[in-house]
């Protein structure tokens, strides 16, 4: 997978000759398929042939040789920030009526923009492993929705990315290396509220990220809670690793010297915000390539992030529940273990990370040891309820993550 700008080819049809050159390198390059490359622009059409007014466009399929051009149909910025807007000024309307908010969710567009990125991603995704071609992808001017779909695509592809170390690496890669223009985007530093190029394309890429969590649950090492510190900190300025919009901006401003990175602290390994950050349901050899359900259907609004101080908000909740299971059984394994009663039969899942006691809330267990056979007896019986009330909840999650596959291929 390659990333570029659009071509200036312009009405005039221009060519370039190196460029001819240089995307026929890329396809004889590849091993499995050198004999077609696809194009994927991410722009509507009608947008692709409106920029050739401009001098650009895409490229010509009578000069590039054995080249296959696809059209995503992802809007620009602008749709975004419009979209983006409507669906705020829904979650906030307190006068809003459960009668029409479903009306006026659709009128937002923002589950469609969504809907769009994961469709176009699930088809590179099956280009690479159905045909083993290459893919040259761009936007108009590559760091935008390229970003978002170049990085998608890897998470997608490459479990690592699917760790928190490795989104670390990949939002570094594909979004920072590569130039999106994060101060522009976010308005760091800038009073202009209503600037034209403002717009939360980083934002929806979490977004579009979080909903393919909810359909693969173990796939990921990290929880919303990770996705939701992101979304936060890009505009919190509190970390030095979003500001500038390039890397020799950061450089000449000395950032690594003067701030600090917002990795130190969502890839620590000890400390007790760890737990939050750490999904409890992740299994990191159940998946290798996922190909999440782009349907409408499968698509809600992300809770976390549109309505965090809402009253019984919040996340996809089944992780949160998996974490209090864990953290209550541990609780009760102590409890047991001082009341005499033999735990080994009740062992904690070992591919599951134990919680730290900060982590989530704990029942109240007894202080001291009994050496009552009531004790013993209550000890053993509330160890034995909540094992299988852990069990259940593993088992469906399992179940619905198969079922969905399973509704996926018919």
């Amino acid at each position: 997978m390659s990333r570029c700008a659009q071509p200036l080819a312009g009405l005039k049809g221009n060519r370039c000759t190196e460029d001819e050159r240089l995307l026929a390198a890329i396809r004889e390059a590849n091993p499995t398929n050198s004999k077609l490359l696809y194009i994927v622009d991410f722009r509507p059409y009608k947008a692709a042939v409106g920029n050739k007014i401009m001098g650009k466009g895409s490229e010509n399929t009578d000069h590039y040789k054995n080249i296959k051009i696809s059209y995503m149909n992802i809007d620009n910025i602008h749709a975004v920030r419009d979209s983006h807007e409507k669906i705020a000024a829904l979650i906030n309307d307190a006068s809003q009526s459960d009668d029409t908010f479903y009306s006026r969710l659709e009128e937002t567009q923002w589950l469609f923009h969504i809907r769009n990125i994961l469709a176009a991603a699930v088809k590179m995704v099956t280009i690479f492993e159905e045909e083993g071609a290459s893919i040259l992808c761009h936007c108009s001017d590559g760091w935008d929705r390229t970003s978002q779909l170049c990085s998608l695509v890897e998470l997608l592809v490459d479990p690592y990315y699917r760790t928190r170390k490795g989104f670390a690496i990949l939002i570094e890669a594909e979004w920072l290396s590569f130039g999106h223009k994060f101060a522009e985007r976010c308005g760091h530093a800038d009073g202009r509220h209503g600037h034209t190029q403002r717009a939360p394309v980083f934002v929806q890429w979490l977004d579009a990220v979080w909903q393919v969590m909810r359909q693969f649950p173990q796939a990921f090492e990290f929880s919303e809670e990770f996705l939701v510190s992101i979304a936060e900190h890009v505009y919190s300025c509190r970390f030095g690793t979003f500001l500038f919009e390039t890397e020799g901006e950061r450089e000449r401003h000395g950032l690594e010297r003067h701030t600090a990175s917002l990795w130190t602290m969502l890839c620590a390994q000890e400390g007790e915000h760890v737990a939050r950050l750490v999904n409890p349901c992740y299994k990191p050899n159940a998946h290798q390539v996922i190909l999440p359900t782009a349907h409408m259907k499968k698509l809600v609004v992300w809770e976390r992030y549109f309505m965090p101080y809402d009253q019984g908000c919040g996340s996809w909740s089944v992780a949160r529940d998996v974490w209090e299971l864990r953290a209550r059984l541990s609780a009760l394994h102590q409890a047991a273990a001082a009341a005499g009663v033999d735990v080994s039969k009740f062992a904690l899942d070992a591919s599951l990370p134990t919680p730290s006691p900060s982590a989530s809330p704990c029942p109240s267990v007894p202080a001291t040891p009994s050496s009552s056979s009531s004790a013993s007896a209550a000890a053993a019986a509330a160890l034995a309820q909540e094992s299988e009330r852990a069990k259940a909840l593993m088992a469906f999650l399992i179940d619905d993550e198969e079922k969905d596959a399973d509704d996926d291929e018919v």
